[in-house]
């Protein structure tokens, strides 16, 4: 573990503004800012309070920030129906990405081995692809809408943005008042008609967009590959390959796909 990863959890705040969050004294605090081991309580705590990646934290690999990424309609409509049936939790989704991110925020209580109660919102996130499924998993549920500039709706996709930087100062969840300096400070109550009009963003209005975007990307790789002698029924299948990945599994139309395209006409060819 090193200083520097602990250091960026601070997000803005001082060390005794993070160690005061975590129940910490002042003395402990130092400590595990100046290198020294951090025992399994503590690491338990910055791990429910901050959404922190413990793997992260420890080794660096990975992001940040504990993010379940789904890569299918299918596994985000399992993922918000099990969180919906666990039951408590109030329920954001972000839009702004190439994905929706789904917030499940709950007010916990944690004991630590002083006998310190520790109060802290408790964040699961869940981002990837979604259809009509989940849509319809949602219309018995409060929801709240927050749209996000692509960066930060990016960074939140890719695990980079924690409880503190989605929620502020608060120590608890409070929807009438989010201003705390947090990301979701301007969540509201999504309507019915609000929410199938941003699943119509994802789902169904992009497919076109996107089907041609990878037609784009298919025949570029193609002029590229120098290959004119490719036959339609390759081409078509090509298309229909990356089409189904960027559906299906999540791919970004970003030059990834284009390079896939480019190994995947290397093989057919």
């Amino acid at each position: 573990m090193t200083k520097s990863r602990l250091t960026e959890l601070l997000q803005g705040r001082t060390q005794t503004e993070f160690g005061d969050s975590l129940g910490l004294n002042r003395g402990t605090t130092s400590r595990i800012f100046s290198g020294k081991p951090i025992n399994n309580d503590i690491l338990t705590r910055i791990m429910h309070k901050e959404n922190c990646s413990l793997t992260w934290l420890h080794g660096g690999y990975g992001s940040p920030y504990n993010v379940l990424r789904t890569t299918s309609p299918k596994d985000t409509y399992e993922e918000l129906n099990t969180h919906l049936e666990d039951g408590g939790y109030e329920i954001f989704l972000v839009s702004g990405y190439d994905v929706i991110t789904f917030i499940f925020a709950i007010d916990m209580e944690r004991e630590n081995s002083n006998g310190v109660i520790l109060k802290y919102i408790s964040c699961e996130v869940v981002s990837g692809p979604v259809g009509q499924s989940a849509l319809n998993l949602l219309r018995d549920y409060k929801v709240y809408h927050c749209q996000l500039g692509y960066e930060d709706a990016e960074k939140l996709s890719l695990g980079h943005m924690g409880t503190f930087e989605l929620f502020g100062s608060a120590d608890i969840l409070d929807i009438k008042n989010l201003g705390h300096g947090g990301k979701l400070e301007n969540s509201h109550e999504a309507t019915q008609e609000e929410l199938e009009n941003i699943f119509e963003q994802y789902t169904g209005s992009r497919d076109e967009l996107m089907v041609n975007e990878v037609i784009k990307m298919v025949d570029d790789a193609i002029l590229e590959e120098g290959l004119t002698d490719i036959t339609p029924e390759q081409r078509r299948k090509l298309t229909v390959e990356l089409y189904r990945g960027v559906v299906n599994e999540g791919y970004v139309i970003t030059r990834r796909v284009h390079d896939l395209a480019k190994k995947i006409l290397r093989v057919v060819s």
